[in-house]
């Protein structure tokens, strides 16, 4: 819906978890991004969650643009735990270049249900459950990286607040071309 809210813009599309990886470059078809998206699968990158290199990818994407206005939207469920790239540091490159970083942390602390994928030895078959997992995360780190770049940062517990919270970040972020 996001994608939806916003005709006029370019996108691109960075999943991060252990490793970081453009899924789609920036573009005004937003039915590519949009179907890009719909495809990220879980456990398709190594463990880990890697801000730093998630941020930093994105502002690769964004070095060159000429546009007015560039923002990064950084959604993450954790904590930094792994990663070349240091959070704060990708976040020192991205305000030096000008560009925005909203960050949105989604989740909470403490045991989560975390999909796992795990091939059954016996028929090779590949077997999805849910178990509870130990979750951090790091509200302090995702407000340090909005403050260094002029972004916001913001909590979304659920689906409901997520909306919200990309509404209000829709609405932070206008600019005429």
């Amino acid at each position: 819906s996001f994608l939806d809210g916003r005709p006029d813009d370019r996108f691109a599309l960075v999943v991060f978890a252990g490793a970081a990886v453009t899924l789609c470059p920036l573009t005004l078809d937003h039915g590519v991004a949009r179907h890009l998206l719909d495809e990220v699968r879980h456990g398709t990158l190594p463990d880990g969650t890697a801000i730093g290199l998630g941020l930093g990818t994105a502002v690769a994407r964004l070095r060159h643009s000429e546009a007015e206005s560039k923002i990064v939207v950084l959604v993450t469920d954790g904590s930094n735990n792994t990663g070349q790239l240091d959070p704060v540091n990708a976040a020192e490159m991205a305000a030096e270049l000008g560009i925005t970083v909203h960050t949105v942390l989604v989740g909470r602390s403490g045991p989560v249900p975390v999909p796992v994928e795990q091939r059954d030895p016996r028929t090779g078959r590949v077997v999805r459950e849910v178990r509870r997992m130990e979750m951090e995360i790091n509200p302090e780190l995702l407000a340090e990286l909005a403050r260094i770049t002029g972004g916001s940062s913001f909590l979304a517990r659920d689906s409901e607040a997520l909306e919200e919270v990309f509404r209000a970040i829709g609405r932070l972020a206008r600019s005429n071309i």
